[in-house]
């Protein structure tokens, strides 16, 4: 998509969800080509706030890279998703609280939607409206929708008209235009449009095959609540350790070197990540 969009002539401008907005000048430095690849994998902190191998995705920050094309982080610091999942936000500078909004504003298709991805994982039916560790995950994963879709939409407005803002997104915050694409669309601020594409080149990637991913995944998920971990940390763990096994072919293991890097919040599909398109000005995709 980027590709094409390039080759129109379009002014393009990629946000990503696995950086937040403190990392941008790292990202410049590397548009730039001030860094090389292990300095930026370093300097970036990829490890401490995504996981998934750099492998993945280098293809397309070389691409940008080559084109200059802007790149910026949207996701939300670590620091707010604990305040959020804490429920503790006045603890947040202003400027912050008021970009999240009321994250307990009556949404519940997209409640439903959440609560029916957990229980697919495995989560059990415990789980549910009303009971605490539901509620502080669905309110985090509100967090995260306000806030990538409300910063793509800044960057769209912010780079004119003519500007296509391609958001590096993964497919469950685009599920039914529920997610950030709708925070996206209805930003007081935006009056441009907003569509979605779902992109499988993970899955596709040279080398990936997700055999044993699901074994693993449950495997981990179970051993961390075991051990004590909470629901969040265990869905944490079992992430890095699926996608680790998903960049292996055939039913591969892990060596306990290869246990991931910390650092990394949220449930994402390891075979599928969608590329959730913010566009400016009056043209639909």
């Amino acid at each position: 998509m980027l590709r094409r969009l390039v080759a129109q002539g379009r002014h393009v401008v990629v946000a990503l969800e696995m950086f937040p907005p403190s990392v941008d000048p790292v990202l410049e430095r590397w548009r730039l080509g001030k860094l090389d690849e292990a300095a930026f994998v370093r300097e970036s902190g990829w490890y401490e706030h995504w996981g998934f191998p750099w492998a993945t995705y280098r293809e397309l920050f070389l691409f940008c890279r080559v084109h200059e094309i802007p790149m910026h982080g949207v996701n939300a610091e670590d620091a707010t998703r604990k305040a959020v999942h804490a429920d503790k936000l006045d603890e947040l500078a202003p400027a912050l609280r008021a970009e999240l909004g009321n994250l307990d504003e009556p949404l519940e298709p997209r409640r439903q939607y959440v609560l029916d991805a957990l229980r697919a994982a495995g989560h059990g039916a415990k789980l549910g409206p009303g009971d605490p560790t539901f509620e502080r995950m669905y309110r985090v994963q509100r967090m995260w929708d306000r806030l990538m879709g409300g910063r793509s939409a800044r960057l769209a407005e912010a780079a004119g008209p003519d500007a296509i803002v391609v958001l590096l997104i993964g497919s469950g915050p685009l599920a039914y235009r529920l997610g950030a694409n709708l925070e996206a669309a209805r930003t007081a601020f935006y009056e441009g449009f907003v569509a979605e594409a779902i992109d499988r080149f993970v899955a596709e990637a040279e080398g990936f095959d997700v055999t044993g991913a699901g074994d693993t995944v449950l495997a981990i998920a179970a051993l961390a609540l075991a051990s004590g971990g909470t629901l969040e940390e265990a869905a944490w763990l079992a992430n890095v350790r699926g996608a680790g096994v998903g960049g292996k072919v055939g039913a591969a293991t892990r060596a306990p070197a290869e246990g991931g890097a910390a650092g990394v919040r949220g449930v994402s599909g390891a075979g599928q990540r969608g590329a959730g398109r913010v566009r400016g000005g009056g043209e639909r995709a």
